[in-house]
């Protein structure tokens, strides 16, 4: 909160934009104004296409159903897999079985990944 603090400054007659409220958290103090926009809506489409395709794909990925079937792992995408856990475990210095613990990252769907050789 103090950086957010320190980029937004103070306003005009030195408040604080940010205020603590004791027992409840912070509020910004700073009037606010709606401004309209000056760019075309093309343009704001264009330049939010990218944020709307990963939202859309992340959607996708929460509904698939858990009775999709998945190829069965080959003994060279094995191979690839203890190199990437091993590299990952030399080089930031975890444990094997640290590699796979982030929530988002090793998400495997009840049946995708069941015959690869995690050690």
């Amino acid at each position: 909160m103090s950086r957010l603090r320190k980029k937004l400054g103070q306003t005009a007659d030195s408040a604080c934009y940010i205020e603590t409220v004791p027992n409840q958290g912070y509020r910004f103090a700073a009037s606010v104004e709606r401004s309209v926009r000056m760019c075309a809506d093309a343009s704001r489409d264009d330049t939010l296409a990218p944020f709307r395709a990963f939202i859309q794909g992340r959607s996708d990925l929460d509904t698939l159903k858990a009775t999709k079937t998945y190829e069965t792992v080959t003994s060279e995408q094995n191979g690839s897999l203890n190199w990437v856990v091993d590299e990952l475990s030399t080089t930031l210095r975890l444990q094997a079985t640290e590699v796979f613990r982030h929530p988002t990252v090793s998400y495997k769907e009840p049946t995708e990944a069941a015959s690869a050789n995690w050690r």
